[in-house]
C-alpha cells in the first residue's frame, strides 16, 4: 500500500500545481537482468521483453516528478548437467526462470523545452516483486517421482536511476529512447540488476 500511495501522491502534488504540462509515457524494450559472476548464483540472468507506462508533470520549468509501472516479462535460462548414476551417464535438465514487475516515483531535470531534442536525468525510489522458478527433472531421475517446481517471490525496495532523449514529432508528441536502471539485490543471498533500454512515445498536455 505504501508504494502506490507515494506514487500517487507525487502525482497529485504536481497535477495541482500550476503544472506547465502533464505528460503520459508509454515504451517498449528490454530488461537485461544480470546477477552474480559465480556460475552458481547467475543461473537466473536472462533478457525479457519489458513494457513500461508512466505519468507525470513537469510542474515548473525543466523539474519534473512522474509515477512508472514497468513489466518485465519472463526470461527463462537451462542448463544440462552430466551426471553417473549406476555406471550409466545421464543428463538432469534444469530450467531458470525470473520475472521482474515494478512501480516507481521518479524525480528529475529536463534540458529546455524549446528544443528539439530534450535530454532529462531521473532518479527516485522503486518498488519490485521479482520472482523466481526452478525445474529440474534431477529428482524423476534419481528416485523416479514427479519432478516438482521450486517458486521464489522477493519484493524489493531500491533506488532507480535513468535517462532519456525526447526528440520532437509534434507540438505535443516527442519520440524518447529511454533507459532505466536498479539494483536487483536479495539480501546476502542474491546481488544482481536490472537495465533496460527501451523507446517510447510521450503525450504531453
Amino acid at each position: 500500500m505504501l508504494k502506490h500511495a507515494l506514487v500517487i501522491a507525487i502525482i497529485a502534488i504536481a497535477s495541482s500545481a500550476s503544472a506547465q504540462s502533464i505528460f503520459i509515457h508509454c515504451s517498449a524494450g528490454a530488461d537485461i537482468r544480470r546477477f552474480s559472476a559465480e556460475p552458481e548464483k547467475s543461473a537466473f540472468d536472462g533478457t525479457a521483453k519489458t513494457f513500461a507506462v508512466a505519468v507525470g508533470s513537469e510542474f515548473i520549468p525543466h523539474w519534473v516528478v512522474s509515477g512508472e509501472f514497468d513489466s518485465g516479462g519472463r526470461a527463462t535460462r537451462s542448463t544440462i548437467t552430466s551426471v553417473v548414476i549406476s555406471g550409466q551417464s545421464t543428463d538432469i535438465h534444469n530450467s531458470y526462470t525470473s520475472e521482474r514487475r515494478s512501480i516507481s516515483a521518479l524525480a528529475g531535470y529536463r534540458t529546455g523545452g524549446h528544443r528539439f531534442v530534450r535530454i532529462g536525468y531521473y532518479g527516485g525510489v522503486s518498488f519490485s516483486t521479482l520472482r523466481r522458478e526452478i525445474v529440474s527433472d534431477a529428482e524423476s531421475i534419481v528416485l523416479h517421482s514427479p519432478a516438482p517446481g521450486s517458486g521464489y517471490e522477493q519484493r524489493l525496495t531500491s533506488a532507480i536511476v535513468g535517462v532519456d532523449v525526447a526528440i520532437r514529432a509534434g507540438a505535443h508528441l516527442a519520440i524518447v529512447p529511454a533507459f532505466r536502471a536498479q539494483p536487483l539485490t536479495i539480501g546476502t543471498e542474491l546481488g544482481g540488476r536490472s537495465v533496460r533500454p527501451s523507446i517510447g512515445a510521450r503525450v504531453s498536455f
